[in-house]
């Protein structure tokens, strides 16, 4: 190392794992450069790992000298403070209900938000209030988004107006399959989410062993307390069945997802 920035990954040295990898990894250089340091270089280690094994002494010696950074998503309530925050020091802020419609459009996805973030300040310039209105607006519903709210209609059997959402994605462009494999992801994430919520996790070990946004885990925890593990079971074949019809039939893809809801809804009854 000659100064400059370097980049090591996969230290698996440092956790408790036995593997040593395809590749030789001596923890003791590590901690003579630890203590005698280049210092015209920045070293910068990637540890895609749960946690470091702190009784290891490497870790140890690391910890004393290191900037630790988490890269992890930010939860919901982070996201929405930084994106005040960012506002607040422009000027800006979010009315009533504002803030709401933001991280429901974007899933309370950080990235996603300040991305947005800079049209709707310029859309508010003149004001300085960032409005429901504008979010609407300016920042589009994902497919996973308009998705969730589908996925409330049919479980409600609530048949008309899961047609319309139905209808309405389709207008947008977006395929049947990949509106069906969308489906289906979310209902086996509702029931991932149901039966590790009946097994007394929390949301936020639930997020960690599914490996999923925060946010989408709570508006699961949210939904799958309605709903008897049964009813998301049924729903989930169901379109399995569906996206078997899509793939080898030329019936009208809209048919399919109509018949569909009614053997669904009578299922559910």
């Amino acid at each position: 190392m000659n100064g400059g920035w370097s980049f090591y990954k996969n230290r698996v040295f440092l956790t408790g794992s036995t593997s040593r990898g395809s590749l030789k990894q001596d923890p003791a250089l590590l901690q003579d450069y630890l203590a005698h340091p280049e210092l015209n270089t920045t070293l910068v280690l990637l540890a895609p790992y749960e946690k470091l094994d702190g009784r290891k002494a490497v870790t140890k010696a690391l910890k004393k000298v290191a900037v630790e950074v988490s890269a992890a998503p930010l939860a919901e309530r982070q996201a929405r403070l930084a994106i005040e925050q960012r506002a607040q020091v422009q000027g800006f802020h979010f009315e009533s209900g504002a803030m709401d419609e933001l991280v429901k459009r974007t899933n309370a996805d950080y990235g996603q938000m300040m991305n947005y973030l800079s049209s709707l300040l310029l859309y508010a310039h003149d004001e300085e209030v960032i409005t429901k209105a504008a979010v609407a607006g300016l920042v589009p519903q994902s497919l996973d988004e308009n998705v969730f709210d589908l996925v409330q209609a049919v479980l409600q059997r609530r048949q008309g107006q899961a047609m319309d959402l139905y209808q309405q994605l389709i207008a947008a462009q977006q395929q049947p399959l990949q509106i069906n494999a969308v489906l289906v992801s979310q209902f086996r994430l509702l029931i991932q989410v149901k039966i590790l919520a009946q097994r007394g996790l929390s949301e936020s070990t639930i997020t960690k062993q599914l490996k999923v946004h925060p946010y989408r885990v709570k508006l699961a925890l949210q939904t799958v307390r309605q709903y008897q593990l049964a009813a998301l079971f049924k729903a989930q074949m169901g379109l399995v069945t569906t996206e078997q019809q899509l793939k080898s039939t030329t019936r009208d893809p809209e048919l399919l997802f109509q018949m569909f809801l009614l053997q669904f809804s009578r299922q559910a009854q």
